[in-house]
Formats: C-alpha cells, sequence, structure tokens
C-alpha cells in the first residue's frame, strides 16, 4: 500500500522545482547541440557527451551538475578556436575523474 501511496505521487513530479531546473538544463543543451551541430559537428558531439557528468542523486548529483555548467561555460567560451571539441574531451574526461573537481580546476586552468 506504501509502494502505491509513492508511485502514485510520480504525477506531481513536473511540478517540482529540481523537475523544472532539470527540464531547462536539458533543454538549453539540446539548443547547445542543435546550434553547434551546422558550425562544429566534433564539438557538438562532445557537448552531447557531457550529459554522462550529470547521475546520482544528492552530492553526486550536485557535483555533476556544477562540472556540467562549467566544462560547458567554458566550451562556450573556445567554441570558435579549432582545439574545442578535443579541450571539451579532455575536460569532460578530468570531471569524470575525480570527485572533488581537483582535475577538472587543473585541466580548465590550462591554456
Amino acid at each position: 500500500l506504501l509502494l502505491r501511496a509513492v508511485a502514485g505521487l510520480g504525477r506531481w513530479r513536473r511540478g517540482t522545482m529540481r523537475f523544472i531546473e532539470e527540464q531547462a538544463r536539458i533543454d538549453s543543451w539540446l539548443v547547445d547541440i542543435a546550434t553547434m551541430q551546422t558550425e562544429q559537428y566534433d564539438l557538438a558531439v562532445e557537448i552531447a557527451e557531457c550529459q554522462t557528468l550529470v547521475k546520482g542523486y544528492g552530492d553526486t548529483h550536485a557535483r555533476g551538475v556544477r562540472s556540467f555548467e562549467r566544462v560547458i561555460a567554458a566550451a562556450k567560451v573556445r567554441a570558435r578556436t579549432p582545439s574545442a571539441a578535443a579541450d571539451l574531451r579532455r575536460w569532460r574526461e578530468a570531471a569524470l575523474r575525480d570527485e572533488d573537481g581537483a582535475a577538472l580546476d587543473r585541466e580548465l586552468a590550462l591554456p
């Protein structure tokens, strides 16, 4: 009975703040991919791969969202450079490498 009650709450999920924030981030991510696919296809593919940074719940999810936002922002700054896709790949792999973000900090600090 308790599980049925919890399952019934699913229809209200779309009204929660987390759902609204996640949907806005996803919509922005899709727009970024669509914008880049005609200009720099490789960068668009790397932007699509960045969604793997966001996973889990609680602190893990928060760290993933923070890393995702940082690498996407950095990619937008360097979008017109020839190495943008390779840079984004390197940043994404660094963000996945460790939890505390030290590897990502080091990679983002590189010229």
